[in-house]
């Protein structure tokens, strides 16, 4: 209730001067009174509900962002772990190359302990087989590339929404174990493939001798090969421009981690203002509450001294003067049209003995 009403309502029950005429009635007076209080009570009635209303919201509010707060530190434990198992894989895999590279230099060294011709025989092999495991060699960072691209577009896709996220970022790390393990298991089958220098000897004269144009035409090719892709020397090479893709596409993870932790830490700080101005406006509800309160207690008290007041007013006994004023108010209440007003006109009548005279309508009811 606003202070217009406030005044409507003190103009309302003034003091009731029954002496006057064209004034309301004493039962007019007690019914705006009654109307008044009624008013009151409803909206003092419809705040208590708001406030209600307001701390229930107040306390959802608290337990959304309860949860969004555990949610995201669960998001942030997930994504340290899948980083730290991306490291380990790395590192395994960069274990498993120097493997390759020591088994290769045992290779060379052994090759030089043979005599020319046999050290030509088994060069044509070599040739042959390294020809091979470096197209294969070159599959597989063919398939690293396309990984690569394929977990960049992922990595894209997966900032809408956190749980499916979270499911990405799960099969992720699965299809890198997978990748992980089938690069191991080449690993291993290379190194099972690769014979002893007995065993190679015996079978590369024997082909030789069958088939020394297939040899020469072979290795026709393979020079021509060799000629324009790198020599085994640039493996090293190779090996390192692999080891820098993956850590670009590891700084460029940690990257998009970080903008997506910055996004939640401002998100969080966004609910934490909201919830802080909900909580001001619901202390300043509460402080207009109890103002309100406070004025329907005054209000409430100048009632009852109203009350108290006319019933300590004197009614006159002679009642009456106050019958035709009832049975005007009657008339007015049942009639429905609208009477002329008449002009009355006064003669005068003689008041004593004297000579003086007066008007009839100035008497009183």
């Amino acid at each position: 209730m606003n202070k217009e009403n406030v005044g409507i309502v003190a103009n309302a029950l003034k003091q009731l001067n029954v002496d006057k005429p064209h004034k309301s009635t004493l039962d007019e007076h007690l019914d705006l009174i009654h109307t008044t209080q009624e008013e009151i009570q409803t909206q003092l009635h419809n705040i208590e509900v708001q406030s209600t209303q307001t701390s229930v919201d107040l306390a959802q509010l608290f337990d959304r962002s309860k949860n969004n707060n555990l949610n995201l530190n669960r998001l942030l434990e997930n994504v340290v772990s899948y980083s730290k198992e991306v490291m380990t894989e790395g590192n395994a895999t960069k274990a498993d190359m120097n493997r390759i590279f020591e088994k290769l230099e045992t290779l060379e060294t052994s090759g030089s302990e043979m005599s020319k011709v046999e050290f030509e025989r088994v060069r044509k092999e070599l040739l042959e087989f390294l020809s091979g495991k470096y197209n294969e060699g070159n599959n597989d960072v063919k398939e690293i590339k396309e990984s690569q691209s394929e977990l960049k577009e992922m990595f894209k896709s997966q900032a809408s929404d956190v749980g499916d996220s979270l499911s990405s970022l799960k099969n992720i790390s699965e299809d890198l174990t997978t990748e992980t393990k089938k690069t191991q298991t080449k690993l291993d089958d290379l190194s099972e493939k690769i014979p002893d220098k007995n065993q190679i000897i015996d079978p590369i004269i024997q082909e030789v001798k069958s088939s020394e144009t297939k040899l020469d035409a072979s290795l026709q090719i393979i020079t021509e090969k060799l000629t324009l892709q790198p020599k085994p020397e640039s493996y090293q090479e190779q090996l390192e421009l692999i080891i820098t893709k993956i850590s670009q596409l590891e700084q460029a993870r940690k990257e998009e981690d970080d903008t997506r932790n910055l996004e939640l830490i401002n998100k969080q700080s966004e609910l934490e203002s909201k919830i802080n101005q909900l909580e001001t406006k619901y202390s300043t509800l509460c402080n207009s509450y109890t103002q309100k309160f406070q004025e329907y207690q005054t209000l409430n008290e100048k009632y009852t001294n109203l009350v108290h007041q006319i019933e300590t007013v004197d009614v006159p006994t002679d009642m009456s003067r106050l019958k035709k004023v009832r049975q005007f108010h009657s008339t007015n209440q049942n009639t429905n049209f609208i009477t002329k007003q008449k002009r009355i006109t006064s003669t005068p009548v003689p008041k004593s003995a004297e000579t003086e005279f007066i008007n009839n309508s100035d008497e009183g009811f």
